[in-house]
């Protein structure tokens, strides 16, 4: 009797987990963008994101364990525009060279890797000016070395749909 109640527990948890999963995934888009703001971002040839671009960053108001690297969720079809007309303090354009679309199942799939299990996630974390924005997610005692791989399997995975300025402004005219 004994074995059968472990094996219900456990096949009883396996559903709960998938199922609190589905939830979570329904609550976001299919993709997120990365702005790619200036030609260092990119490889020469403009095909590949630096890993660098998706280092992850303390925000000092953070206090929940988490670094985190901006992106802005792909709720509708206006969010690559509204991405590439965001604006940075000193009133340039904040994202000059591109945007970089990531698939969030792609994403996921990253964050299953075993070294990187239950240290990456994403978030919605919408601003007064921006109602798609959130981040990437990663343990802040993550290091810093470690940090740098996954930066690179995000990159390689964002860099497979990257959409230059100069190509959707000449698309747009």
């Amino acid at each position: 009797m004994a074995f059968n109640y472990s094996i219900m527990s456990f096949v009883k948890e396996k559903i709960q987990g998938l199922l609190s999963s589905l939830f979570v995934k329904s609550r976001y888009p299919q993709t997120c963008i990365k702005g790619i703001p200036d030609k260092n971002s990119l490889t020469p040839d403009k095909t590949r994101c630096g890993s660098h671009l998706f280092h992850f960053k303390k925000n000092q108001d953070r206090k929940d364990g988490w670094d985190e690297t901006s992106i802005n969720w792909e709720d509708d079809n206006t969010v690559i525009e509204f991405t590439f007309n965001q604006i940075r303090h000193d009133g340039n354009k904040q994202f000059k060279e591109g945007v970089a679309l990531i698939y969030r199942e792609e994403l996921d799939q990253v964050a299953r890797l075993a070294f990187i299990k239950n240290k990456l996630a994403y978030e919605r974390n919408k601003l007064k000016n921006n109602k798609y924005h959130g981040n990437i997610l990663l343990r802040e005692d993550v290091p810093k070395h470690i940090m740098k791989q996954i930066a690179a399997n995000i990159a390689l995975i964002a860099s497979e749909n990257i959409i230059l300025r100069e190509k959707y402004e000449t698309a747009a005219e």
